[in-house]
Formats: C-alpha cells, structure tokens, sequence
C-alpha cells in the first residue's frame, strides 16, 4: 500500500513529520535512546487510556498530594481527567502522531472526542476538576484541540476550538492580562504559560486572537520582571523571583517576541540563562514542570549566543541522562516528582515525553532581539 503522506503544516511543526526526523534529533542532541524512550512512553500512554476515551487522573495516582511549596490545594489534580487527557494528546501530537496521521490515529481520535463530549456551553474543557486546576485543565484540553486542528486542518475540530478560545480569552483579567483559577483573579506566571501555549497553538489553527490579548500578557510580563536585568521572574507580581517561573516567564515572553510583541535584551537572555543553569535536571529534586519550561526555552534560545548554546548542551545532557534512567520498564515515569502527586503518572509521562521531543516538537523561530513595543490595548471582553 502506498505510504501515507504526512499533512501540510505550519512551519513551526514539519520537523514532527519530516523523514529524517532521527537526524534532526541527533543532531539537536537527541539520539536512537531519546527516540526509544518517547515509543515507550506513547506505548504506555496508548495502553492507559480508558474505555471512555479519555485518561483518568486518579487512576493513576493524581489528587494525592495536599501540599507543596506550602500551599493546600485540597487534592487538586484528583478529577484533572481532560487536562491528563490534553497532556497525552499533546505527546502523540509532539512525535507527529494525529488522529488522521502516524501509528495511533484511533487513539488521538478518541481523545479528541473525548474532550468534544465535556465541552461546557460556555466553552470550558475543564470537566470536573476541582476550582485550583481547572484553568490548567482546560489550558492543556484547549492546547491539544487547537494543536490537532492545526496539524490536520479538520475543520470537525474548529468549533470545540473556537469555543475553548473565547472562554480562554474571556477569563484573562481585563487590566492584570494574567490568568489565574476564576474570573475575576489576578493573574499569577504557571497559568500563564499554559494560557499563553494555548493561544499561539490557536494562532497557528488560523485562529483570530485579538491584539489587545498579547498586549496584556506582555504587561503582566513585565509586571512579574525581576533581576539586576530584568531576567528573572516571579511567581505573582508581588512574589520574589524563582527558578522554575524564571524559565517559564523567559518561554513566554520568546513566544511574545515571535509574534510582535516585547522582546529579550541580551542582559536578560544571560540573567535567565544564569539562573536556570545553575539548577540542572538531577535524580534528587525531580520537577518536570520546571524541566518542561527549561527544556523549551533553552531549545528556542541555542542560536541567540554562544552562552544560551552551553546552557542548552549542559541542560541536555543531564535531562536526557535523568530521563532516560529514570524511565520505568512499561515505559511511563513514576509520579512521585515535586507536582506528580497533582497530576499522577499520565502527567510525568507526558511531560517526560514532550521533553524528549523537543528536538523537533518545535522548530526554534528566530528572535534577534528586541522588537519595539506596540501600544497597550484596553480588552474588548
């Protein structure tokens, strides 16, 4: 039978579906392991899903954990089942794997409609969780519909995608720009991400996404900047600065810059740089959504110095080695990480699989450096 073609894709995604898609990731630093280790994790994921199409949070140990950082959640992540579900789908979508393209076509598919099936009227993908994940739930749901439609074009998806957009949009604060748990709260940097992931995805889909929104989030970047430079981030914009929010806080705004808005001076790239480095994936403080973050920023920002390409081979190096060692025989990751007693063992595989795609989830866009600023725009919502 003739092989299948792979799909016509936004720039930013062709290396998922290229044909010497090992070479790339060797040459990124990647290898034959890296590439075996994401097979296996895909394979335990694809055995892990439920019989309702969905993955169960719970079921693999999500919402056991009360407290981290000192915080009390109350078991957030115990019914986090479309944001698991979003971070699965995420994982087979990284390795080019859709629902009309790669070895789990039906899998994909039936995520999918999983997340079609517990699609709220207003919009939200957020299922049942509980009020301090949801927005992470539906972040994560909205991020897999969006990327699927923009890698297949399935115009079935554009409705669940315009609708998760508008509720995404409709909760950012109207002055603050972040996200946080209800509308109305002012923003904090982990939310985000996710938020700010999702839009560009949607973006990609042939979305529109109002002016004013990147505007906004630019504006609560700059309100969460810490550091002699300006490197470094915070949490909320009253916090100090931390480590994992710094490497988060640098992804978004290199996701900012790409689309024309704010921009990274060479001082602040070295700042952040600076203090990702000096905490490296290790076998004793496990905290894959620090990784995840670092992973992507360092990836994006390789070819912006000399500096930037160290730190990515030092942060590679020790990532692949944790990773690689620290896999399990059936292919998933243990949950017992700083945030896997929220997410269970669907969220550390996912997560540990999306980092090992990196070479070619992402194909780097190029910011030189940076852009002047766009007038502020009030929010039409």
């Amino acid at each position: 039978p003739e092989k299948p073609q792979p799909p016509t894709v936004p720039q930013t995604y062709q290396d998922r579906f290229a044909e010497n898609r090992q070479e790339i990731a060797e040459s990124g630093g990647g290898s034959a392991q890296t590439e075996k280790a994401v097979h296996a994790a895909l394979s335990w994921l694809a055995a892990a899903q439920s019989a309702n199409c969905g993955w169960d949070a719970s079921r693999f140990g999500a919402g056991k954990e009360l407290k981290v950082l000192g915080e009390d959640r109350r078991g957030a992540g115990q019914n986090a089942d479309t944001g698991v579900t979003g971070l699965a789908l995420l994982a087979f979508l990284g390795s080019g794997h859709t629902h009309r393209h790669g070895a789990y076509t039906s899998e994909v598919a039936d995520g999918l409609e999983y997340l079609r099936q517990r699609q709220r009227s207003d919009g939200a993908l957020f299922g049942d969780a509980q009020v301090f994940a949801r927005m992470y739930c539906h972040s994560m749901a909205t991020f897999a519909v969006c990327e699927a439609l923009a890698l297949t074009g399935d115009k079935r998806l554009k409705p669940v995608a315009e609708a998760a957009v508008r509720y995404t949009l409709a909760m950012q604060h109207p002055t603050d720009g972040g996200w946080r748990y209800r509308r109305g709260d002012t923003g904090d940097t982990s939310q985000l991400g996710w938020q700010l992931m999702t839009l560009k995805s949607a973006e990609l889909a042939k979305l529109s996404i109002p002016a004013s929104t990147w505007s906004m989030v630019e504006r609560y970047l700059r309100r969460v900047r810490r550091g002699n430079t300006g490197g470094l981030a915070s949490y909320r914009p009253e916090a100090p600065a931390s480590r994992t929010m710094t490497a988060e806080a640098l992804f978004c705004r290199q996701l900012l810059q790409a689309t024309g808005y704010g921009g990274i001076s060479a001082g602040e790239l070295h700042e952040a740089l600076q203090v990702v480095s000096q905490e490296l994936p290790n076998s004793r403080q496990r905290n894959l959504y620090y990784w995840y973050y670092a992973t992507l920023a360092l990836h994006q920002a390789k070819e912006d110095s000399s500096a930037a390409a160290d730190a990515w081979e030092d942060w590679n190096h020790a990532l692949t080695s944790v990773l690689l060692t620290s896999q399990q025989e059936d292919g998933s990751w243990s949950a017992d990480t700083t945030w896997g007693g929220y997410g269970g063992r669907v969220y550390t595989t996912a997560l540990s699989a999306m980092c090992l795609e990196v070479y070619y989830r992402y194909i780097p866009q190029q910011t030189p450096g940076p852009v002047a600023r766009r007038p502020w725009q009030a929010s039409p919502y």
